[in-house]
């Protein structure tokens, strides 16, 4: 838990300069988040075998707050993962179409302020067919 914490810490620190506080809330970052909640599991488990009636009783309830809390941030990881997906899917089709001449408001949009850098590079890119050069299975 301390490591997830302490990992959280410095992505926060690391990145809300550049790319502002809402940049640390990036799906990449929900591993991190994971390891918090297996550790807490790991301590209300512990502490439910480890103790008297009384200190079970209140251990319980923690432990199914625990879980609905672990769910419900399941599922909003997956809906928040659909929608990267989706829009990674569609800014690599426009690129893919635009390619070479793509336009800078899709460039700019793809790479969230990276275009710059990512212009230069779609040529290698494409010639070694890494994204957005990659076609999904079952699309032409």
């Amino acid at each position: 838990m301390a490591f997830a914490v302490g990992c959280a810490l410095l992505t926060a620190i690391g990145r809300a300069g550049p790319f502002g506080a809402e940049h640390a809330f990036v799906i990449r970052y929900v591993s991190f988040a994971i390891l918090f909640w297996i550790g807490w599991l790991g301590l209300m488990v512990l502490a439910w075998q480890g103790s008297g009636k009384t200190w079970s009783h209140a251990i319980r309830p923690l432990l199914v707050l625990t879980a609905v809390f672990a769910l419900a941030n399941g599922i909003h990881m997956t809906k928040k993962a659909v929608v990267v997906r989706e829009r990674a899917v569609s800014f690599a089709a426009l690129i893919r179409q635009q390619y070479p001449n793509v336009d800078a408001a899709v460039m700019s949009q793809a790479y969230e302020g990276r275009a710059a850098v990512a212009q230069p590079r779609l040529g290698q890119l494409r010639e070694r067919r890494f994204a957005p050069f990659v076609q999904e299975e079952g699309t032409d």
